[in-house]
Formats: C-alpha cells, structure tokens, sequence
C-alpha cells in the first residue's frame, strides 16, 4: 500500500495540542468543552462548569478551528456576581489578632482584588499586633502618657489628673507608683486598677499643699516643701527627699508624717550621735538591706542612713569629701569614699548586685559606688563637656541628668534632663538613646518620634518597664521596651 493512500486525521494533532494549552491560558476549565469542533449554544444552560454561552467575535475565530460566527461555550474564571473568600497574608496568619480574609467578586467574568482583608503590617507603637504573630508592639520602644496634661492639680482617672512639675518617682511592691508632685507641695499615688480594662487613677497620698515644714495626718495635716524624690520600704512607709524644706521625711503605715532630718528637728544622728542637717536633698533609694541612700545635692556627698530598734536612725555612711565650693570649675574625683568628689549629686539607685549609681548633676557624668565604697566613673565627659553623644564610657556626652535607675540586669537608665532624653547604659559601659532628640516638646508614639521635656526621674519594673517624671509637661509617662503577650 502506498503511503499516500493512508488516511490522514481529520485535526492534526499540534493543532489538538495547541488549543488544549490556549485553553489552559484561557482559565483551567478550557475555552469551552473541549469538544472539537467547538460547542455551540443558545443559553449558558447549554454549557458546562463556569462556561457561558457567547457570541464569538472575528478575532476570536481562529481560536475555534474555523467555525462560522455564532454563539458557543467560553470558558471563564467566574460567573458575574459570584464571591469567594481571599487572603494575601502569610500563611498562618489569617484568623490571628486583627488579621482576617476579605471578600472577592467576580465583575464581568473576571475576579477584582481583594476587598477589606486585613494582612500583616510591620509592627508600629500603637497598641496593636499589626504583624499577627501574638504580640503587641515588640520590637518597637514605645511611649505612652499615663497621667497629666496641662500644668495643674486634680485627681482621679490618669487623663483628668494634673500635676505641676513632678520630679520624684518610686514603685510600691503591688506596683503602684509614688509622686513627687514638686510645685503642689505633695505627695500623689498613681494606682493601676485591674477588671475589665486597666484602669488608672491618681490620689492624694500626703500633702495639704501649703509650702511649709508640718507633721502629723498625711492629708489633713502634714506639709512638705517642694518635695523632689520618694522611696518606698517593703512594709509600705515611703521616705521623702523634702528639698526646700532641708529635711528627709517618713511617712509612716500609720498614715504619719515625721521628720527624720530637718533644720530645727528630727530623730536622725551621726555616729557621735550628733544630729545631722541636708541642704537640698534630691534623690533618694532604698537597698535590699533596707538602709536609704540620700543624695544630699548641695552638700555635694552622698550619705547613708539605717533604721533599728537601738537605733531608730542613724547616718552610717559619707560618700564624697564634700569639698565643692560655689565658685569652683571641677569638682570631680574618683577614689574611696572620703575622698570621691561629686558636684551636686542628683538621683541613686541602688543595682542588683548592691552597687549604688550616681546621676552627678554638674559634672555630667554618671558614677558607681561598689559595695566597698569605691567612687568610680561608668560614663560622661565631664563638667566642662556636656552634650548629646551616645558611645562607650567616657565618649558619652549627658547634659545636667538628674534622675537614674538601674533594672534587674544591671542596665542603668538616666533621665538626662537638659537633653531632654531618656540614655540606656548597658552593663559593659555602652550608652544608647532611648527617647528624645536632644529637643523639648510632647509626643507619645515610638522612641525616634516621642518627645519630653525635662525629665526629672525614672524608675524600672521587674518587666524592664520604665515609668518617667516628665517635669515640664507636668506628665507621667510610660516606655515599654518588651513585647507584650496577646490572648
């Protein structure tokens, strides 16, 4: 038999192979039926799938292997008016925190985008788990106003309270915060009310707000001074840093207020059992041991005080030879405790290891006490180098900081007041910035764009949560550096 006489297919078969992957491109379904030759209809009754009945166009012929014009099965990727749900987020994250599907409609045989999904987004400070992994705002500093606003005094809820330039801070074992409320001549608790929300309210703790130097009820009768710096026992009483009054104060958990130091009273006395005088006290810390430091600002020494039944106070360490004069340019030493030199000492802290650190106000500097009452110098230029330089050590530059902390792991925090700034030290000597620019202002929002305006104090939870006294707005502020956990 002749090869010309064998029958030849009626479709060659590239041409089948052609058509099965234009349909393909066409949407999966196929073009139409996959009937060779195409499909023809009079309704969408007459096709199958997703197919629907349509007049073929002139350019659309070569498609369907030379059929005449007419109506025949396409093949879409949907019917018009269907939806269907969508999500574009990682896999995983659909259904957590915020993140959910949205909704698709299919116009004209076509799927539109996808409308009102909600997808992760890098983490912002905003009290949201934008990135839906189960927390809310880590990796971000942020920080947030919990009480305050225009210079005034008023209690109750954070937002309604008003203070005027608050400079002292201390936490309570229950983790509530003591004020220093400095220009009201008193003495403020801010608590955290748990139900179904967090609520925050502040309260007069002592204080009629008159300026004078009086003992006796906390609220009814006691007045302070311009008060500077709190600190708070582990049976309640919480210690006051009474700056114009010249006095260290005690309230009591009997709701007492005594003077401990003063100008013409109080029951504290040296080891000669000689009574003592401060002049401008301005930070105060309590040690594990119990015993209060005191930085005794003008007197430029740092002094410790212990409490005991034989001895209900007494003065039982002087560090720094108090030598500074008015007039002096440098008043800076290292060295053993008599012979350390600061110049006007300003907050302590008392760290994990029973270090004691020094925010020394005029010589820009910050300094530890160890445990054996050595003087050392952990960061700043200097009195005659202020500025605005993180770095290690001695290449930091601070500008008159006058409030320290120091949390769990031995990371010191200063308010650096005239920068306006919130500085980190780590424990190896690196100083960071934490918040502010160097510029005053207001600003709640992430560490690069907040904004304060000389803060005072600080102190630091066991979270690593910093709580500010932002004097100058007349605020309370908060800056969390860890992630929080999502339920």
């Amino acid at each position: 038999m002749s090869l010309s006489k064998i029958k030849q297919p009626i479709f060659p078969i590239g041409a089948v192979l052609w058509l099965f992957a234009w349909c393909l491109v066409l949407g999966g379904v196929g073009c139409y039926s996959f009937r060779l030759p195409c499909q023809r209809c009079k309704t969408d009754v007459d096709c199958v799938g997703r197919q629907q009945c349509r007049k073929q166009l002139g350019e659309e012929l070569g498609v369907c292997m030379n059929e005449q014009q007419g109506y025949l099965c396409w093949g879409f990727a949907c019917k018009s008016g269907e939806s269907r749900p969508c999500y574009s987020g990682a896999a995983g994250t659909e259904g957590q925190s915020r993140c959910r599907a949205g909704r698709q409609f299919c116009v004209e045989n076509r799927w539109e985008s996808c409308l009102n999904e909600i997808i992760p987004s890098p983490e912002k400070c905003n009290g949201i788990d934008d990135d839906c992994d189960g927390n809310i705002d880590e990796s971000v500093l942020c920080v947030s106003t919990l009480a305050g606003g225009v210079e005034g005094y008023a209690n109750g809820a954070g937002s309604v309270a008003r203070f005027r330039e608050p400079r002292g801070l201390a936490l309570d074992s229950s983790g509530d915060l003591y004020i220093a409320d400095t220009k009201n001549h008193r003495i403020r608790k801010l608590s955290f009310l748990q139900g179904d929300e967090l609520e925050i309210r502040v309260a007069l703790w002592a204080g009629t707000g008159e300026a004078a130097l009086v003992d006796g009820f906390r609220t009814t009768s006691a007045a302070f001074y311009e008060p500077r710096s709190v600190a708070v026992d582990a049976l309640g009483s919480v210690y006051v840093a009474d700056s114009f009054n010249q006095a260290l104060r005690k309230i009591d958990t009997r709701d007492q207020v005594t003077t401990l130091v003063g100008e013409t009273s109080g029951i504290c006395t040296d080891q000669t059992n000689q009574p003592l005088s401060l002049r401008e006290p301005t930070g105060l810390a309590l040690a594990p041991s119990g015993r209060l430091w005191v930085a005794d600002t003008q007197h430029h020494v740092l002094r410790q005080f212990a409490f005991s039944a034989d001895k209900p106070c007494l003065m039982s360490l002087v560090v720094g030879d108090g030598a500074c004069l008015q007039d002096v340019q440098e008043c800076y030493r290292d060295g053993a405790a008599s012979q350390a030199q600061f110049w006007a000492p300003s907050g302590v802290a008392v760290g994990p290891l029973g270090d004691v650190y020094v925010a020394d106000h005029n010589n820009n500097m910050i300094r530890k006490i160890s445990a054996e009452g050595v003087v050392s110098t952990i960061a700043g230029g200097g009195s005659d180098q202020p500025g605005f330089k993180d770095g290690s050590g001695a290449e930091a530059r601070f500008r008159f900081p006058r409030g320290i902390a120091v949390d769990l792991r031995g990371s010191v925090y200063v308010a650096d007041t005239d920068n306006h700034a919130i500085r980190k030290i780590t424990p190896d000597g690196k100083v960071t910035t934490l918040v502010g620019d160097g510029t005053p202002g207001f600003q709640d929002g992430d560490g690069a764009s907040a904004r304060l305006y000389a803060p005072w104090a600080l102190v630091v939870d066991a979270l690593g949560t910093l709580y500010v006294a932002d004097s100058k707005n007349h605020r309370i502020r908060k800056i969390v550096q860890e992630a929080q956990s999502h339920d």
